[in-house]
């Protein structure tokens, strides 16, 4: 999803390849949104998804009548993408329904079908589900196949610190990717995925997100972190992280960023990672005395 309707990107910097300013967000296979305005050349569309808005190619959009849009988004019975990413079963007959990357979050519907193959594979050891096409123009939907072995689960995860951790550890050392630029994640693409798996839709961006309802604790320097729930977010203006807890009198939190300084050098990082909070920013403070609050989100 784009600024403009533009693919080239736009940069702060001579050299810079890392922060295109035009870049806004990724979307899912799958994912809903309404049309708001065509380009001229109706070569892009201007669309509202659950928590954004922007520019997105026309070619990359099925159209769809409401109905069919939402009878096929409220399907009751559903397979949740809980892995970093997953893929449908290669298909040598439907090439637009093999090999279909979904990343977490993503959330399609499982068809109750007693059939043995699809496109000459047993369905056995794997999910059937109804994937979204477009032939013409138009939404159509076809059965594809997923593994049984992917990392998905048949509805919402539990939601429980345990598994919030565990979710945010699946995305360990994945490439930093401002806006899901170069198919890796931000900070806030992080805690909205991870949270996505449990049935919570947060907004996109940090500054949203941190309005969101919970139980939330002020954070006023290292020694508030003893009042905060592990699997928590932490927020500072323009940044987020997911805390872990304290170990060895540390406290560590696993964000995706950018980097940090050492002295008057800055470290690169461009990954996810578990770090301490006392990492060092650019006007000399420590990450956790620019933290402000903490949210444990609720339903």
């Amino acid at each position: 999803m784009r600024k403009l309707p533009v693919e080239v990107g736009m940069f702060r910097e001579i050299g810079d390849k890392e922060f295109d300013v035009l870049q806004e967000t990724g979307l899912e296979l799958a994912e809903p949104l309404i049309i708001l305005h065509k380009s001229r050349d109706r070569k892009w569309f201007f669309v509202q998804t659950r928590n954004y808005r922007g520019w997105v190619r026309s070619k990359d959009i099925a159209l769809a009548e409401r109905k069919d849009l939402f009878d096929y988004i409220e399907r009751k019975e559903f397979l949740m993408v809980t892995g970093d990413r997953v893929f449908t079963q290669p298909n040598p007959y439907e090439r637009d329904i093999s090999m279909k990357e979904m990343v977490m979050g993503t959330r399609v519907p499982v068809i109750d079908s007693k059939v043995e193959t699809v496109d000459g594979q047993s369905t056995n050891g794997n999910f059937v589900i109804e994937l979204p096409c477009k032939r013409k123009g138009e939404m159509d939907t076809k059965p594809a196949l997923i593994s049984m072995r992917e990392d998905v689960s048949l509805g919402y995860i539990p939601y429980t610190v345990n598994n919030i951790i565990k979710q945010a550890f699946k995305f360990l050392w994945h490439r930093y990717g401002w806006g899901d630029g170069f198919s890796g994640i931000d900070c806030s693409g992080l805690v909205m995925r991870v949270f996505k798996t449990f049935g919570i839709t947060l907004p996109r961006n940090t500054w949203q997100q941190e309005r969101c309802p919970g139980k939330t604790v002020e954070i006023k320097g290292e020694e508030s972190l003893k009042t905060v729930l592990p699997g928590s977010a932490l927020y500072m203006p323009g940044h987020v992280a997911i805390y872990l807890g304290e170990a060895d009198s540390r406290n560590y939190i696993i964000h995706a960023f950018h980097g940090y300084f050492d002295g008057l050098r800055f470290i690169k990082v461009n990954e996810v990672a578990v770090t301490t909070v006392d990492l060092m920013r650019s006007d000399g403070k420590r990450f956790v005395d620019c933290f402000t609050k903490a949210i444990a989100f609720t339903f």
